[in-house]
């Protein structure tokens, strides 16, 4: 995961490492098996995300979490 003065956040799952739109985009167009993607690890991954980024950009760690919602319900 990168630091929380970085604009993207990147998650690092079993089955995918990357930025998380990128993850959406596949997941939405069906190019990845969401089997595969723990949403418990991509919480966890979140939650230190927000940790991080309180003091930064929370705005952005807002839109994140619209897209984890997505990949959840996706799921």
């Amino acid at each position: 995961m990168q630091d929380a003065h970085d604009d993207e956040w990147q998650v690092d799952l079993a089955g995918f490492e990357g930025p998380i739109d990128l993850l959406l985009s596949l997941a939405r167009d069906r190019k990845i098996d969401l089997t595969v993607i723990s949403i418990a690890a991509l919480a966890d991954q979140y939650l230190r995300y927000i940790a991080e980024a309180k003091e930064a950009r929370l705005e952005i760690a807002a839109e994140y979490l619209v897209m984890a919602a997505w990949l959840a319900y996706l799921k």
